[in-house]
């Protein structure tokens, strides 16, 4: 449901942003492609702690969790690869719309490698044993400032691009 969510969030505010510049381009395109791209990046992104989880019982302590000079890194290289993964349904619909379109899928890396070690960092900053309010206003806090460092990375790179626009592109 979360990616779900991210999905419409993020590509109803992109697609708002990209449609000022590109008026041809379905917003509902964009947004569904977002989901679509958040969705796929969302599960690949689950696979590593899914399959720690489902290790077999063997009585002994779980391994301890890295620490943060493997961690951070690590959250850097997940976004690299997941970035253009979550990039590659908005690239779809964006390369009939703008010259050098691949692009957006650099955009995405560089993105969400900045992001993810945002993402991580912020979340060892949640307050767990404090009340609820705390909790959720901590990861409120976090996902606000990992979309406007995200945000930014992205933004930058659709105001180059938007301004190539193809000169067949579609009509609406």
């Amino acid at each position: 449901m979360g990616m779900v969510l991210e999905g419409v969030v993020v590509g109803a505010a992109q697609g708002a942003v990209v449609h000022r510049a590109l008026p041809t381009l379905s917003r509902r395109s964009w947004v569904l492609a977002t989901v679509l791209g958040a969705g796929i990046a969302w599960i690949l992104g689950m696979i590593p702690s899914t399959i720690m989880a489902l290790r077999p019982e063997t009585g002994a302590p779980p391994p301890a969790e890295p620490s943060a000079l493997v961690q951070y890194p690590l959250a850097a290289a997940l976004g690299l690869v997941t970035g253009p993964i979550l990039g590659l349904a908005q690239w779809m619909v964006l390369r009939r719309y703008v010259a050098h379109a691949g692009r957006w899928l650099w955009a995405n890396a560089l993105a969400w490698g900045v992001g993810m070690p945002v993402i991580f960092l912020g979340m060892d900053r949640v307050p767990w044993n404090s009340q609820a309010f705390a909790i959720i206003a901590t990861i409120y806090a976090v996902c606000a400032v990992t979309g406007a460092v995200v945000g930014a990375i992205h933004g930058r790179f659709l105001l180059r691009l938007v301004q190539a626009p193809l000169p067949t592109a579609p009509a609406r």
